[in-house]
């Protein structure tokens, strides 16, 4: 079933309780968006201090996963929080205390990565309004404070950068193009993982549903 088709979490309540019943349940919330406002730049997405208190209350009971294409130290910056953070839509994946699950994809990607940052960078440093984002293993084209009139100019040099390059992949999403490893792997694989390697072991044997 598709986000889109399921019912606001608050406005279905009691079914959810009826779901979760005496079950502990884990939380898997993306950043941007969902903790934060989207705004037009990036590094000014700022968690609100209520919402960071009621975070940390949910925290200190239930486990509590971040899985963001933003890379862990953004998140670990903004948020300043002990908890799971699956940065880079999953490649890097951090514990609270310190233990860390690299994707071997990528460090052998890391270097075409950076490179394609700086061809962006020279290529579209006369569009006004874009901009390029390092997410360690996730290279974010922003493009949504580019006039209309010049926004496929951006899509355009995404896909000439790509055209031969086997190491790199683009998805798109809102209002950025994004160069990933090409490799099978995104949020939803990091969520399993985490479920079945950090919140399953955590459990009491009752509670344990994966």
């Amino acid at each position: 079933m598709l986000a889109a088709e399921l019912p606001h979490a608050l406005e279905a309540l009691e079914a959810v309780q009826r779901v979760v019943g005496a079950r502990r349940p884990a939380f898997f919330l993306d950043y941007d968006g969902t903790l934060s406002p989207i705004v037009k730049n990036p590094d000014e997405a700022i968690i609100s201090q209520h919402t960071r208190d009621v975070l940390r209350r949910v925290c200190a009971t239930h486990s509590v996963s971040i899985v963001s294409g933003r890379s862990c130290e953004k998140l670990s910056d903004f948020l300043r929080l002990e908890l799971n953070l699956a940065g880079s839509h999953g490649l890097d994946i951090r514990s609270p205390s310190g233990e860390r699950r690299l994707h071997p994809i990528g460090t052998k990607v890391r270097h075409s990565l950076l490179e394609a940052k700086a061809r962006l960078d020279r290529q579209l440093a006369d569009v006004p309004g874009y901009l390029t984002e390092d997410n360690v293993f996730c290279i974010s084209a922003h493009y949504r404070c580019v006039p209309i009139e010049m926004q496929s100019r951006v899509h355009d040099e995404v896909m000439a950068l790509l055209r031969g390059q086997s190491l790199l992949q683009h998805k798109a999403g809102k209002m950025v193009h994004e160069l990933r490893p090409a490799v099978e792997w995104d949020k939803g694989k990091a969520v399993e993982w985490l479920l079945r390697e950090r919140v399953a072991p955590s459990l009491p044997v009752e509670q344990q549903v994966c």
